[in-house]
């Protein structure tokens, strides 16, 4: 092998290893397509936002964007979106992020009052977990 043969293979080298050392997108603790089901049991529309999740591993809130969601009075939606971080974790309780549409027309866009799941309350999040949560 030559000298120049031999700096190229170390260059190549060289070249590869901080690449090795970029993190890597954990996928073993995302939760893939629960189900959640989310009643509206107000008299009232809402559309929700967001779902905040109580992840019992970590003692910590938890958050997933969902497509804005219009629940109709006595309604419902199930949302599938992944939970990130919560794989193999109970989750006791869910928030909404959501606006309720009252006489002035939609109010701004609040956390509600976490809610304990009448469905699943302490199953661990994972493909095929059924979560329900009726939103007073």
């Amino acid at each position: 092998m030559t000298t120049r043969h031999l700096r190229f293979f170390r260059n190549a080298v060289l070249t590869l290893i901080p690449a090795m050392a970029l993190p890597v997108p954990a996928f073993a603790d995302l939760c893939r397509n629960p189900d959640v089901k989310v009643i509206n049991d107000k008299s009232i529309a809402m559309e929700v936002r967001q779902i905040g999740y109580f992840d019992v591993c970590n003692n910590v809130w938890r958050t997933e964007d969902v497509p804005n969601t219009e629940i109709l009075p006595g309604a419902f939606h199930t949302f599938h979106d992944d939970l990130e971080y919560v794989e193999g974790c109970a989750i006791s309780q869910f928030k909404l992020y959501r606006r309720v549409f009252g006489s002035t027309g939609w109010t701004s866009v609040i956390w509600g009052n976490p809610l304990t799941p009448t469905e699943g309350q302490a199953v661990e999040c994972m493909t095929g977990a059924n979560y329900t949560v009726r939103n007073p």
